[in-house]
């Protein structure tokens, strides 16, 4: 953000004399929103920013006001701001900020002064936030928007919120933003995409038709507004029951013990997963269950898919009606991966989020011989080629895929057990990369454990080393 007044930027003091400074700071980055072929099976395709967004136009600033409106600030207020914007420079943006709060004191209302503090706030709260700080970051933007509100300090409020799992927040913040700044699409897409995520789907899609209108369209608005409607459409006439732990979503025409079988289930699911990972989350989950017909043109998933985690778990009603015995395990699935989300905030990548559901499934032994027939005389996959979701894998790629990534993490869960895998998740959440996450938890290089677990594969069934 550019600390801005009537003297232009700041490029050092000479003159003896202080005159108004400016300080040009880095500006916090945007909302984060889906990419347009974000695949949404699983919530855990990485986060970019809209690459068709049109340029941000400026934004009517509150506190633009010329200073020569105001009492000019004496000769020593000016020193202390050109003080706290040399603070700033030197990368103290406390102490910046302090002296500004001070001045402000005595000269309130001063645009100059204002206006500074702001932008050090705003900086501050995005430093925070990259240090993992998110209470510390959502704090200083708060005071800044006491301030006057901008699009920029409601588009880093919402991508604060977002980050600690509050997309309510995150969307109240984003609806500000858009309202200063109706022209950025990644905006409009972060506030569509929270909204569907508290299932204010239709209020979601008033949001892209207003920014399609607006002249604002692009690919990433027209496949989640095509996602959207389709489920609208699908599900207009559903209704809901409520479990001790979910929220279910189905067709009035679904017979009722069909309802109560998958209602029993997934309790046992949410059972089975806390106890095994020792985390009891509070909030219900939520659930859809889909007609076969429907499905899969609804979730864009293959045939082999049994079930799918968007934010929701989508599950198929085929053969439910007889008490389908392999549902007990999907449903564990899907749920581990609402844990996962939950606590890694999407950071987690995806061989480890679906290893663990896969784990987190139970079975250990016949899971496990599973993997190994299955992993016998292939080829190695890179762990980091393992990314984007599984499902859009061919059948035979994609169950290598889940076999490499289930034995990767039961090798983590057998040597130092479930409770660092939780660990690393929640520091994943908190926003520590990876790699000095995996270090802090597992005392040891992912790159090692990869190479370890090459080799260990090579040795006992014989996977070739690959690229």
């Amino acid at each position: 953000l550019t600390l801005a007044v009537a003297a232009g930027a700041w490029h050092g003091l000479a003159a003896p004399t202080p005159a108004p400074v400016a300080l040009r700071l880095p500006p916090p980055e945007p909302p984060r929103v889906a990419a347009p072929d974000a695949d949404p099976v699983y919530a855990s395709a990485p986060w970019a920013h809209d690459p068709d967004a049109p340029a941000a136009a400026p934004v009517p600033d509150p506190l633009a006001g010329d200073a020569a409106d105001h009492p000019p600030l004496p000769q020593d207020a000016l020193r202390a701001n050109a003080d706290a914007v040399a603070l700033a420079e030197a990368g103290d943006l406390a102490g910046a900020a302090a002296l500004l709060r001070d001045l402000l004191l005595v000269h309130p209302g001063h645009p100059l002064l204002q206006r500074n503090l702001r932008a050090v706030l705003l900086n501050g709260a995005e430093q925070q936030r990259r240090d993992g700080d998110l209470a510390a970051a959502e704090a200083l933007v708060l005071e800044a928007l006491e301030l006057g509100p901008i699009a920029d300090a409601w588009i880093l409020l919402g991508s604060i919120r977002r980050e600690t799992g509050d997309p309510a927040g995150a969307a109240e913040a984003w609806d500000q933003a858009l309202t200063l700044a109706p022209q950025r699409t990644d905006v409009a897409l972060g506030l569509a995409e929270m909204l569907a995520a508290v299932d204010q789907r239709d209020r979601a899609l008033d949001v892209l038709f207003a920014v399609r209108d607006a002249g604002h369209g692009s690919p990433a608005v027209d496949a989640l507004v095509a996602r959207l409607s389709r489920e609208l459409d699908a599900e207009w006439d559903y209704v809901r029951v409520d479990t001790d732990h979910f929220h279910v979503d189905f067709d009035a025409g679904v017979a009722a013990e069909t309802v109560d079988f998958v209602a029993a289930a997934l309790d046992d699911a949410w059972r089975d997963v806390s106890a095994r990972l020792g985390v009891h989350l509070d909030e219900r989950a939520r659930a859809v269950l889909y007609p076969d017909a429907d499905f899969h043109a609804l979730t864009q998933t293959p045939d082999w898919a049994k079930g799918v985690f968007d934010g929701r778990i989508k599950i198929p009603l085929g053969g439910l009606e007889a008490g389908d015995p392999g549902l007990p395990a999907v449903l564990r699935h899907e749920y581990a991966h609402h844990v996962i989300a939950a606590l890694a905030r999407g950071r987690a990548p995806v061989w480890l989020n679906e290893g663990l559901a896969m784990w987190a499934e139970g079975d250990g032994d016949e899971r496990l011989l599973w993997a190994e027939e299955r992993l016998a005389g292939a080829t190695f996959m890179p762990l980091a080629r393992l990314q984007g979701s599984f499902a859009r894998l061919p059948a035979g790629p994609a169950e290598l895929a889940y076999a490499q990534s289930y034995v990767a993490v039961r090798r983590l869960a057998d040597d130092y057990g479930p409770d660092a895998a939780v660990d690393l998740l929640r520091r994943l959440g908190a926003g520590t990369p990876f790699a000095e996450a995996f270090r802090a938890v597992y005392r040891t290089d992912p790159d090692a454990f990869e190479d370890r677990l090459r080799a260990e594969l090579a040795r006992d069934y014989g996977v070739a080393s690959g690229g």
